[in-house]
């Protein structure tokens, strides 16, 4: 029994999008209100009490973790960080 073209497409389509999630890694974030209308994410203050604009978002593999964090800030939000993994 032959595919019809469209299920062939489908397949085609379906590894197409496997393939481009599995260079991908979900890794999740806390985003927060730091004043009035401004948003952020938590970000790493590498040993220091502060962060900057530049210092690298925490991220964290699990959600659970994640939620963790959120809770120690008032306006603490999990979100999805997805960061495209470079391909070799």
């Amino acid at each position: 029994m032959k595919r019809s073209p469209q299920i062939t497409m489908l397949a085609r389509t379906l590894a197409q999008s496997n393939r481009k999630r599995s260079s991908m890694r979900t890794l999740y974030a806390v985003w927060i209100e730091k004043d009035t209308g401004e948003f952020d994410y938590v970000r790493d203050t590498e040993g220091g009490n502060s962060w900057t604009d530049h210092s690298p978002v925490l991220q964290f593999e699990s959600k659970s973790d994640a939620e963790i964090e959120a809770y120690k800030w008032n306006t603490g939000r999990v979100v999805e960080y997805v960061r495209q993994q470079p391909t070799t």
